[in-house]
């Protein structure tokens, strides 16, 4: 049996500095590669480059008797204005002290994600805007994730609105950055239940329809033994994964018993993947 360490490659610029044998190949490393880029970069809120500072505007809402309204407030705010500070409050909240521990997942132009982490957003159904240091670069933000703990003593249902987000360049100059009209939804329990059913695992979330991106969600019941946190993450639509392409020397085709074009799978990582 031949083993073989897979190393990640940025098939996109590889080629401007990929070295390779001339024996192993009758074309060149641009020939070779050209064809195993992404077609187009990932979709998302596209960040301008020389942003300094993020500002996420969202709302949590606990729906129950006295909770404040989750309605956007009629005073005129603007994306400026919700990114002048780090973080604006107001109102009893209507769940004592529960809140969302929030983080941003943004891509360079190498397709790197970054998990930044923005704070605690309070479940109060009021605004609260987020501030978060932006690494160097265009970027693009294609998620956020929202992380309670389950409660034990009932199940809550939540409803989630990212409202606005802008952007604060080194100069100050601060611009709105328009969200994507397509997302996803899911989540997920940590640590996960030991024995897989129904119990105090809440159903999938669920999009809103109209308006800013929104979810509803239940938070589901712990059963108390130990802390578990619920996860719901909203992701910026993307289309399907083309299929995996791979180059492939002699030798390899030989041993595999494939040929060029030939689907086959390929153990990574303890996965099976398939590539053609």
């Amino acid at each position: 049996d031949r083993t073989a360490t897979v190393l990640a490659l940025d098939t996109a610029h590889a080629a401007d500095t990929m070295l390779l044998r001339p024996d192993l190949a009758d074309r060149s490393p641009h020939g070779l590669l050209s064809g195993m880029a992404p077609a187009r970069p990932s979709n998302g809120a596209r960040i301008p480059a020389g942003t300094a500072r993020l500002a996420l505007t969202a709302t949590l809402a606990v729906p129950g008797p006295g909770a404040p309204s989750a309605d956007p407030p009629s005073d005129g705010s603007t994306s400026a204005d919700s990114s002048s500070a780090d973080s604006t409050s107001g109102g009893s909240p209507s769940a004592g002290s529960r809140s969302a521990d929030v983080t941003v997942t943004v891509e360079d132009r190498w397709g790197t994600p970054y998990r930044l982490g923005a704070g605690a957003l309070a479940a109060d159904g009021r605004e609260h805007t987020l501030g978060l240091d932006a690494p160097a670069g265009p970027l693009t933000l294609t998620g956020v994730e929202f992380t309670v703990v389950q409660p034990e003593d009932r199940n809550e249902e939540h409803r989630l609105t990212v409202r606005r987000l802008t952007a604060r360049a080194t100069d100050g100059a601060v611009r709105p950055v328009p969200l994507p009209g397509t997302w996803t939804a899911g989540s997920e329990l940590s640590p996960a239940p030991a024995v897989p059913g129904p119990d105090g695992a809440p159903p999938e979330p669920r999009l809103l329809d109209s308006g800013p991106p929104a979810v509803a969600y239940s938070t589901g019941l712990s059963d108390g033994s130990q802390i578990t946190t619920l996860t719901v993450r909203l992701r910026v639509a993307q289309p399907e994964p083309a299929e995996v392409t791979a180059v492939a020397g002699d030798r390899f085709l030989d041993s595999a018993g494939a040929r060029t074009g030939q689907r086959v799978t390929v153990p990574i990582g303890g996965h099976d993947v398939p590539v053609r």
